[in-house]
């Protein structure tokens, strides 16, 4: 175990200096921990422990200056650019590619670029790749693009000029201090060695200050490498070491280990298989001794803890659990996102109100943190889908939630500070009986109380936005750390944390391309010719990068373990690492690199899942309730469902399954022909009995119709949906439809002598119908939009918003194919209110539709034989095959989906032929 490191106490502890006159510096503070360990264990003596540092803390003591947290240096960058440029863009928008800025500036500062230069170059570029080819003057937003490339250089030197002046700044600004610094001044001028040990790859001020050690004859170099690194210069993991054997400076290298390795490399469907795997691995005996389980995909922690068999006393976790994954981090994100929405619908003019979705959700959260109480997210729930509430505003809020949990919690329109105090009582509220959930609450109001410290001497944040941005920022690197013992146990940590140490055993997981080697970033605005041209790293060098900590890290394993997930995904997620391939192939091997290398397959268990046709037998208990159903009320619609598909009549009407209520945000198909018929119905209703319909009468519904529709609407909840939007055009089309119906209505009553008899009547009654060798009482229910009498005539009109075809209200004969086909529906409706119309009414009529769309001046009326009025023996006729169509569905054996019919069946289940 940690030969490398073992090798580098030895060096300490030649004899040849005091360890008061050594210095270290290692690659991590988990190394740090190590190597304090080994050499408190190879002394009999108490003594002092050599400086030992990362070289970050090295950088830091030479320059003199401390690091800005990742919240104030963005917000000390945008006060930088606000100042030099008047016309500078909000916070907001400068935040969202800050993090490339300041990236691209610690790229310039670690290898020792002159900003100026590179960023007039990168100005040049840009220019040359867009506006070259053009030949007029550039526009007003061209140039604006233009300019953005000329302010990146003097933002780099004003921003370096401000933050010198206070001490902090970032981290390439702080390396590059200190390689200015060893220029003028000894650092550390009573250590007498400088050791480095367990890097890699060095920038151009990491090398700058190795030279000057070097030069001052006081630096020594350990590298933690292999033969097979660097025996052939096209193996990437060689790429660095094969450039510092080069240099001149004192350096030392490990020594191979001539053991075999026996490596596993196992493919798993998924990532929890994966987690299993390493499960079983430590129940079997895998856990003990020296080990360590190395995540590629941190992801995998939480699944993996999971999954830690009993029989393992000690575990160490270094990685730490991130908080923007925890569901106290989600609930304080939808609170602030909930009130985000609420001020950008302010600006524009609206009143201060919540969005149903956010509000539901954050409702949720708030009830599983008993915040408030369980029914009032129902009744959210309730008053969203029933009454249509899309948007709530203050008032709803206090009659939902109550004043008190409104007040207390800051649900209406807060000033931004005021909004940081509510917030802090949001999470103080937090109950929970798990420790880690409580933990994490009260460690986000530690970082949102000093995060509103630090905006405070920042204007600029005056938006709940601007507000969240900083806090997400924040927030995202704090980690929920786990107590363990770091020297002892199974070791859990990233690929990262492995620099400098060696494990006889390694399990590693999320061994796929895009973890091992990660894929490219594109969080930079230097183009692929720029880095180039500066010598600057590119994908090459990171790619090189992952390929050391690969091979070094499972170089001096006795066991190692690689699992990987084989799932695609849609961004061609599932291939494995590139380094498994080699291995596999063997490389390595063939460079030095003594291995045994098996490779495993864990597949899912292929359960295949055919064709299903769902089928329901009929039974006494179904008989039953068709029983029920015809003493509640037979209706045309039902009969039509029938028709199409068996099985969904038997859902709906049978078991009385309803449909599973959305939340519509615009008015829709259903909407439109609910309002059209609530206009008609109070356009007509005082003409009820008063004679014949005059031209002057329709003239007067037109004239009234938009005040009308405006009234409708707003009894139906839809008024502030029709502002804008998808249902602004349906209430236009809903106007023109209207409009269009009384023109042709004043034609029609000019032609003929029309009057109304009812209008949306519920027409119901009881007959006795032969079923199953028996009598039993139907009661019939019909809803007919409107009764006329015209030219003596009754006639039987439903309205509809869509298009009908006439030949859909034409049929020969009084066939029951014919006569119940889906295609039939709008016939089988027309005859039914006739039939209705002949035994409750003793009377003859006629019936037909009027469609508000694709429609003359006449009413479409059934036709039987091209008749419109249908004899008493036709209709008797079509009432014995309506009995018998009835007694059908009682005695039928099963209720099963027609495949060719029931195209819109809202519950029949067909699961296809599908692999699990």
């Amino acid at each position: 175990m940690n030969s490398f490191l073992k090798h580098v106490a030895d060096r300490l502890l030649d004899g040849s200096l005091t360890m008061r006159e050594q210095m270290v510096i290692l690659p991590s503070r988990r190394s740090i921990t190590y190597l304090k360990h080994i050499l408190a264990k190879s002394i009999d003596r108490p003594i002092f422990l050599p400086r030992i540092v990362t070289m970050d803390q090295l950088a830091s003591e030479i320059s003199g200056m401390e690091r800005l947290d990742p919240v104030s240096v963005g917000l000390e960058l945008y006060a930088t650019y606000s100042d030099l440029y008047k016309d500078a863009e909000e916070f907001e928008v400068f935040d969202s590619w800050s993090g490339a800025i300041l990236k691209d500036f610690n790229t310039v500062d670690t290898y020792l670029i002159e900003a100026a230069d590179l960023y007039t170059d990168l100005r040049h570029l840009k220019e040359i790749n867009e506006w070259s080819f053009l030949e007029e003057e550039l526009g007003a937003d061209q140039q604006k693009y233009n300019n953005f490339w000329k302010r990146l250089g003097p933002l780099y030197i004003r921003f370096n000029e401000r933050t010198e002046l206070t001490g902090k700044t970032y981290s390439g600004a702080i390396m590059r201090k200190a390689s200015d610094q060893m220029r003028t001044k000894r650092a550390f001028p009573n250590m007498k060695r400088i050791l480095f040990a367990g890097f890699n790859a060095l920038s151009n001020v990491e090398i700058s200050i190795l030279d000057r050690f070097h030069e001052e004859g006081r630096l020594e170099i350990c590298w933690d490498d292999s033969r097979f690194f660097t025996s052939q210069s096209i193996n990437p993991a060689g790429h660095f070491m094969r450039q510092w054997k080069q240099k001149e400076w004192i350096q030392s290298f490990s020594e191979d280990d001539d053991s075999t390795c026996e490596i596993e490399i196992a493919s798993h469907p998924h990532a929890i298989s994966q987690c299993m795997w390493a499960g079983s691995l430590l129940s079997d005996g895998e856990g003990e001794g020296d080990i360590a389980i190395v995540l590629a995909d941190e992801t995998l922690l939480g699944p993996l803890l999971d999954q830690f068999p009993s029989n393992i006393d000690h575990v160490n976790i270094t990685i730490g659990l991130s908080f923007t994954h925890s569901q106290v981090y989600l609930f304080l994100k939808d609170y602030f996102l909930l009130h985000i929405r609420a001020e950008k619908a302010k600006n524009t003019g609206q009143i201060w109100q919540v969005h149903h979705e956010d509000l539901t959700r954050w409702a949720e959260t708030s009830s599983r943190f008993h915040l408030i109480a369980d029914h009032i997210v129902k009744s959210i729930d309730k008053k969203t889908k029933e009454g249509r509430q899309v948007f709530y505003n203050e008032e709803h809020l206090r009659e939902l939630l109550g004043s008190e949990k409104v007040s207390r919690y800051g649900l209406f329109n807060v000033k931004m500070n005021n909004l940081i105090n509510f917030s802090v009582q949001l999470l103080r509220d937090v109950r929970s009986s798990d420790r880690i959930t409580v933990g994490i609450a009260e460690r986000l109001i530690e970082i949102v109380t000093d995060t509103s410290e630090v905006i405070s001497n920042y204007p600029f944040v005056s938006s709940v936005e601007s507000l969240w941005k900083c806090l997400k920022g924040a927030m995202s690197k704090e980690r929920v750390s786990f107590i363990g013992e770091p020297l002892q146990g199974v070791q859990v940590m990233g690929l990262l944390e492995t620099r400098a140490l060696h494990f006889d055993k390694i399990i590693l997981l999320g061994a796929n391309e895009g973890n091992l080697p990660k894929g490219p970033s594109y969080e930079t605005f230097l183009p692929f010719d720029i880095r180039r041209y500066y010598n600057l790293p590119t994908q090459r060098e990171e790619d090189a990068i992952y390929a050391y900590y690969f091979y070094r890290l499972i170089s001096r394993a006795q066991k190692v373990f690689i699992g990987f997930t084989s799932e695609r995904d849609e961004f061609g997620g599932g291939e494995k690492s590139r380094y498994l391939s080699q291995l596999l192939n063997g490389l390595p091997q063939d460079a030095g690199f003594n291995a045994v290398v098996n490779e495993t397959v864990y597949s899912a268990r292929n359960t295949k899942v055919p064709h299903v046709d769902v089928v329901v037998n009929s039974n006494e208990d179904v008989r039953r309730k068709i029983l029920n159903y015809y003493k509640r009320g037979v209706s045309f619609s039902r009969l039509s469902e029938y028709t199409r598909c068996p099985l969904d009549f038997f859902y709906k009407t049978v078991l009385r399954l309803g449909e599973e209520v959305g939340v519509e945000e615009e008015m829709g198909s259903g909407d439109l022909g609910n309002v059209v018929h609530d206009v008609l119905e109070e356009s007509f209703k005082p003409l009820i009995g008063k004679g014949k319909v005059s031209i002057h009468s329709i003239d007067k519904m037109k004239d009234r119709c938009p005040e009308l529709l405006d009234r409708i609407l707003l009894s139906r909840g839809l008024d502030k949906m029709t502002e804008n939007g998808e249902s602004a055009l349906v209430k236009a089309v809903a106007i023109r439809m209207l409009s269009n119906f009384f023109e042709r209505e004043k034609i029609r009553v000019s032609e003929n002598e029309i009057e109304i008899l009812s209008l949306e009547a519920d027409w119901q009654m009881e007959m006795d119908v032969p079923i199953d060798n028996g009598m039993e009482t139907v009661q019939f229910k019909a809803k007919i939009d409107r009764v006329e009498r015209c030219n003596g005539k009754t006639v039987l009109i439903d309205y509809k918003t869509g298009a009908v075809k006439k030949s859909s209200l034409k049929f020969k004969s009084m066939d029951s194919l014919d006569l119940f086909s889906p295609d039939k529906s709008k016939s089988l409706q027309l005859l039914y209110y006739q039939w209705f119309n002949f035994r409750k009414n003793q009377s003859s009529s006629s019936a037909g539709i009027i469609s508000m769309i694709g429609m003359g001046v006449e009413v479409d009326f059934l036709e039987l034989n091209s008749e419109k009025e249908i004899r008493a023996d036709e209709l008797l006729e079509f009432e014995t095959q309506l009995f018998e169509k009835l007694e059908e569905i009682y005695t039928r054996e099963r209720f099963e989906h027609d495949k060719d019919k029931g195209f819109y069946c809202s519950h029949c289940l067909e699961p296809a032929q599908k692999t699990y």
